[in-house]
């Protein structure tokens, strides 16, 4: 009970609840100038005025689950959420905030999960404590943005189930600290530079304990004689997972070439 009321005392400043069109804080929350702290809306029909969340800037954490938005026609921006160090939405209209996104600088965590967002911010490099970008089945983002490659302190990333076609930029072989990275698209370069595979981009990445391969279907089949070196430099590596599609290859190739394609996946195995 001593424990209990302790916490209690502790978090009497930082804790909300939104459920069912009832707001529930800690302490006193007769009290309008009382600081909210975190924020955690949904998953209900409930919906919520933008403005009425943008009121509370004193956040840190704002989690909005399978909870419908209704965004005021001038206002769709995060400058509001200033101090936020974690942003987590699930499902829902998220592309129009992008805009504003990298005007969070001290977020450490953000998730847009099963969103419509089709991109990032080109100027994502402002938000240098970045360390978590989740963006899984996010099936209309298109690319990263190329500035992506200067969040060094950038330690997972997830793409899973987004766009097999979404492009990553050049260099991102440079994000060294990553540990999780799920969803990368293995394909050959479409930018006119021939030959070039994305597998060289995570040759460097040594501190990886879980990567996920999509699209080796894409890859020749002289290229795919790199994945056990790419692989073998991940000493540190707890979980692979590596992903043909039954689709075949990108484009159309004879039935010896495939079949090529096909020894070259087991050679790799």
């Amino acid at each position: 009970m001593m424990v209990r009321t302790f916490a209690e005392f502790m978090a009497r400043e930082d804790s909300l609840v939104v459920q069912d069109s009832k707001l529930a804080a800690g302490g006193d929350s007769s009290n309008d100038n009382y600081p909210v702290r975190r924020m955690s809306v949904g998953p209900r029909t409930l919906v919520q005025e933008w403005g009425v969340l943008q009121k509370h800037d004193s956040l840190r954490t704002l989690i909005i689950t399978n909870c419908k938005i209704n965004f005021e026609p001038n206002d769709s921006s995060l400058t509001g959420f200033s101090r936020l160090r974690v942003l987590s939405i699930k499902g829902g209209d998220c592309d129009r905030l992008v805009a504003s996104l990298s005007q969070l600088r001290h977020l450490r965590y953000l998730c847009l999960d099963q969103t419509n967002i089709s991109e990032l911010p080109d100027d994502i490099h402002k938000m240098k404590f970045l360390q978590h970008i989740q963006l899984p089945w996010s099936r209309n983002l298109r690319s990263l943005p190329g500035t992506i490659i200067k969040l060094v302190h950038l330690r997972t990333l997830d793409i899973s189930g987004s766009n097999d076609n979404i492009v990553i930029p050049k260099g991102f072989g440079r994000l060294t600290n990553l540990r999780i990275l799920n969803g990368f698209p293995v394909h050959m370069d479409m930018d006119g530079y021939g030959g070039w595979c994305s597998l060289e981009e995570i040759v460097p990445l040594s501190q990886l304990r879980n990567l996920t391969l999509h699209g080796l279907e894409n890859v020749a089949a002289t290229s795919l004689a790199e994945i056990p070196m790419v692989i073998s430099s991940k000493e540190h590596l707890d979980y692979l997972e590596l992903n043909w599609s039954s689709s075949g290859c990108l484009g159309s190739r004879d039935k010896m070439e495939k079949q090529q394609q096909q020894r070259a996946a087991e050679e790799v195995l």
